[in-house]
């Protein structure tokens, strides 16, 4: 291969992987809203202590109340390391799953956070590597469009 087929091969790559979303750090979602971060809901639930490594992360407001304006969402490891999640909606108004771009891993403590500018939420859980001893079964999005590939965080914006 010729030195300049290498040159145009590797910029090629370069302006693939920086055109689409995959590997991208941020993504921000707009959507509706005017609640609170105080009112969020999280599946697996704070203290889940058997939770499957394939799990989906949930995320929602119950009806009726809404989310803050804007909220960003990551998910961290026992590390505190951000976790490369993807997101999709869901069926419910106030609702979206983060799938993490790999499989999490055994017996390990997980952190979901939630931010609204300084208000912050966390919810901690802990994977297992013993299928019958499960206490939250994998989870998956019963619908919803995807709205993002991987990210380390996401943020949503429910207000114009």
């Amino acid at each position: 291969m010729t030195r300049f087929a290498v040159l145009f091969l590797v910029a090629v790559v370069g302006v693939g992987l920086l055109a689409g979303c995959a590997g991208s750090r941020r993504h921000t979602i707009d959507t509706g809203g005017d609640g609170f971060l105080r009112d969020v809901r999280t599946m697996p639930d704070d203290g889940d202590y058997s939770v499957s490594t394939n799990i989906w992360v949930r995320v929602y407001w119950p009806a009726p109340t809404e989310p803050p304006p804007t909220f960003t969402f990551a998910l961290r490891d026992g590390t505190d390391t951000r976790v490369y999640t993807s997101m999709r909606s869901g069926d419910e108004l106030y609702e979206w799953w983060f799938e993490p771009s790999e499989e999490l891993d055994y017996d390990s403590r997980y952190t979901i956070e939630i931010r609204s500018g300084s208000e912050v939420v966390r919810s901690y859980f802990f994977t297992i590597d013993a299928p019958f001893l499960l206490q939250t079964a994998p989870a998956r999005p019963k619908a919803g469009a995807r709205i993002s590939g991987p990210a380390l965080q996401h943020t949503i914006r429910t207000a114009p």
